[in-house]
């Protein structure tokens, strides 16, 4: 049977373009409204927030199975080291490499099924995982597109009223919207636009992502984060020579 794994420590923005007159072909996008509640402070009553809670949802961080498997991790740990409660949810393709333990980050882990490698994640065990960290959660953080996880981050948030942060991982460029591009139509109009259209900000890694994200219809907020580089230590960096005869 399936095992699931736990490791680790425990605004509103305009709706969406319903199409985008440059690419007709994708599938309409789902228009939503949305609203987050705030708590204020009342009178001279002081209020004590707790830290707070982010719950990042990714296919997968096993280290073989591509780049959000490098750059969630180490956003999550970032951000645990800033003081934040974070949680990643992932898949675990074992035979992918060993998921990182991320220090300070509550780790939730499910096996994926044999059904599931053929249905793009497809995961009840996973499912169950991420609408209970959810309601812990202020936020949810999806990563990368085309797989069924991404709906369940999608589901958690509207269920609970929380806000959806989706990250395309450079799945919106026009060179990765060509491959594979009959099925991703199909997924488009299936899932994946619903999924960016409760999206409440979208978060891109450059400018030409950016211009991606616009091009493909979505007129959320769009924040222009780089992915962060952890700098080696002064004292192992290698010589010239050494690299020069790598």
């Amino acid at each position: 049977g399936q095992g699931i794994v736990e490791r680790g420590l425990h605004s509103a923005g305009p709706d969406v373009a319903s199409n985008n007159a440059r690419s007709p072909v994708w599938p309409p996008l789902v228009r939503r409204r949305s609203s987050v509640a705030r708590t204020g402070i009342v009178g001279d009553i002081r209020v004590v927030r707790e830290p707070l809670s982010l719950l990042h949802v990714v296919p997968s961080i096993n280290p073989r199975t591509g780049g959000p498997a490098a750059s969630v991790p180490g956003l999550a740990g970032a951000q645990a080291r800033g003081g934040l409660a974070v949680a990643v949810a992932s898949l675990d393709y074992e035979e992918h490499g060993d998921s990182p333990e991320i220090p300070g980050v509550r780790s939730l882990a499910s096996p994926p099924s044999a059904l599931g490698r053929r249905l793009r994640g497809w995961s009840p065990a996973l499912r169950r995982l991420i609408l209970e960290a959810a309601v812990r959660a202020d936020i949810v953080h999806s990563h990368a597109l085309w797989m069924v996880p991404g709906i369940y981050a999608r589901q958690a948030a509207e269920s609970l009223g929380r806000p959806l942060v989706i990250s395309p991982r450079g799945m919106l460029d026009p060179w990765s919207l060509e491959r594979s591009r009959l099925k991703k139509l199909l997924a488009a109009g299936a899932y994946e636009n619903r999924n960016l259209g409760a999206a409440r900000l979208l978060h891109a890694t450059s400018d030409l992502e950016s211009e991606s994200v616009r091009r493909y219809g979505l007129r959320q907020p769009v924040t222009v984060l780089p992915n962060g580089v952890e700098l080696t230590r002064a004292g192992e960096i290698h010589g010239r020579e050494l690299l020069e005869r790598r």
